[in-house]
């Protein structure tokens, strides 16, 4: 065939009208083959397979037919109905195929269109035109504006109405920089903020910042720079301008300084309170920023006999001017006093006068409250077991250190000063078992040795016996290496006479530590003294025998 030549098949497997283009390729006219299997797949006897370039087919096979067109080597189709391009109407699904867009020319076809394009969808998408005007709805839509049709930062200040009302629980909780102002009440779960909250200055009845179901207990501001806060409706504390902490007042003090210089960095305060009438009490602690300073913090407790916060009515002998208890749970409660320290007066105060003293104390098994054992009197004396130092000879024995006078049950000493002597007796008990006599040229150490204190009386029988075991020695103690000495050692002396030695040999404590002995050489001098006696007796013998020898 020549080119545009055209040909009749009248074969049973693919009849039609052909012609040959100008490549050389054979184009099949017509007729469509209708069916379910594309044409010519079998041909008759003496043809063969294959089809020619334009061939047409409607496809059966399917539900909805397809109309294909062989492009000389696959079919091709375009699947749904075919519109007309001056309008008709659609009434089946139209699919675009990937990155396709409708374009919309409007009323005049002057280069300006509206276009619709999809962007690549994660997951299926509907956008549904309802019998509503003007309203576009989405998936997960029902016609309404949601927050995932707006993109953050889109509505400005300008599209919301000056009389919208929007409620507090529709806004973030950061205002960035701005101001949150209102001439009703703030309430609120919590507030976290980085800038300053600004409140009315309220009352003691209706502070600026009170609570839920409250209404009269919270913080207001009684003035410019003081701060206060009140429980029903009456102010309990305030904070002044001056730093002071207020505790049932306003004005006179309640924490200021105190006691010590408040140059430079040093600040000292004390907190003053009502306790009764009359007594104040207070705290006074330091807080000292400058190393140079010779101040550290401390502990103040103070006491006025005046009635109201911020009096000096003088106080006077014997007042209490703080305590220091210590208490333990008795099963039903705190208050039982196990021991106690007070500071009381002692003597006459005046100005810049001040004369005090310490008492400790301990409450006894089965007593409930504590009893003074120790006290520190106002010129340094430690009396134990007494309140006065006005005591004489008959009263209890005594001991002097310095000028502390120290007395108890254990061991028990008073003091006396004449103008020739002082006494030290030492009592165990109540038993005076020894004393200090010092005179003005010498002073005697003394042991008790009344009769009346003894009993089973015996004379001593075995002196030179007993005065022949013992081993006297010299020796140097090893932290004196150059100084020697004349002496006993103690275990030697323990079995001979044992009421001179304390302790045990080899003797250790719980951790291993050594328990040295020690000697009261003393207690030897009944043994010499009998064994002396023993010996001039047997002299005294010796003598006699040799003068009667002499005489015959």
């Amino acid at each position: 065939m020549a080119d545009g030549q055209l040909a009749m098949n009248t074969a049973s497997g693919s009849p039609g009208l052909f012609f040959k283009d100008a490549a050389g390729s054979l184009v099949k006219i017509g007729p469509v083959h209708v069916g379910t299997v594309a044409p010519n797949v079998s041909p008759a006897s003496g043809g063969s397979t294959g089809n020619s370039l334009g061939e047409q087919w409607l496809d059966t096979s399917g539900g909805t037919y397809v109309f294909k067109i062989w492009d000389g080597s696959a079919w091709r189709s375009e699947a749904g109905e075919f519109v007309n391009s001056t309008g008709d109407t659609m009434t089946g699904s139209l699919t675009m195929g990937p990155a396709a867009t409708l374009i919309f020319e409007g009323s005049v076809d002057d280069g300006f269109e509206t276009v619709l394009t999809v962007a690549n969808p994660t997951a299926d998408q509907t956008i549904t035109l309802p019998n509503v005007t003007g309203t576009v709805v989405t998936t997960g839509d029902s016609g309404t504006v949601t927050s995932t049709m707006i993109a953050d930062g889109t509505i400005v200040n300008a599209d919301v109405n000056a009389s919208a009302a929007i409620a507090g629980t529709k806004i973030s909780p950061n205002f960035g920089g701005q101001n949150i102002v209102t001439s009703g009440t703030f309430i609120s779960g919590s507030i976290a903020a980085s800038g300053s909250i600004l409140a009315g200055v309220g009352n003691a009845a209706a502070p600026a910042f009170s609570f839920a179901g409250d209404p009269d207990g919270g913080m207001f501001r009684p003035s410019v720079n003081n701060i206060a806060f009140s429980t029903l409706g009456t102010e309990a504390f305030r904070v002044d301008n001056a730093q002071r902490l207020l505790v049932g007042t306003s004005s006179s003090r309640a924490l200021e300084p105190f006691g010590i210089s408040t140059a430079g960095s040093n600040t000292s305060h004390v907190f003053e309170s009502v306790q009764g009438t009359p007594g104040l009490t207070g705290i006074s602690c330091v807080a000292n920023s400058d190393t140079t300073a010779a101040y550290g913090s401390y502990l103040l407790l103070g006491r006025t006999r005046g009635s109201a916060v911020g009096s000096n009515i003088i106080v006077q002998a014997g007042d209490n001017l703080g305590t220091i208890g210590f208490a333990g749970a008795d099963g039903t409660d705190l208050r039982t006093k196990a021991a106690a320290i007070y500071a009381e007066v002692d003597g006459t105060p005046g100005a810049d006068d001040m004369p005090g003293r310490l008492v400790f104390s301990t409450t006894a098994d089965g007593a409930a409250s504590p009893t003074e054992r120790l006290r520190i009197t106002n010129d340094g004396r430690v009396l134990i077991g007494h309140t006065s130092t006005a005591l004489s000879a008959t009263s209890s024995p005594l001991l002097t250190t310095g000028s502390s006078l120290i007395t108890g049950a254990g061991w028990e000493s008073y003091v006396t000063n004449t103008a020739t002597r002082f006494h030290a007796v030492f009592s165990i008990n109540g038993t005076a078992v020894g004393s200090i006599t010092t005179a003005s040229t010498s002073t005697a150490y003394n042991t008790s040795s009344d009769y009346r204190l003894k009993e089973n009386i015996l004379p001593v029988t075995d002196g030179i016996t007993r005065l022949q075991q013992l081993k006297p020695c010299r020796f140097n103690f090893i932290n004196s290496p150059n100084a020697t000495v004349d002496g006993f050692l103690a275990h030697e002396v323990q079995t001979i006479v044992p009421e001179a030695i304390t302790g045990e040999k080899d003797a250790v404590d719980d951790e291993g530590n050594p328990q040295y002995q020690g000697i009261d050489q003393s207690k030897l001098v009944p043994l010499l003294t009998s064994a002396l006696q023993e010996a001039i007796g047997r002299i005294e013998t010796l003598e006699a025998e040799v003068a009667a020898l002499k005489a015959s």
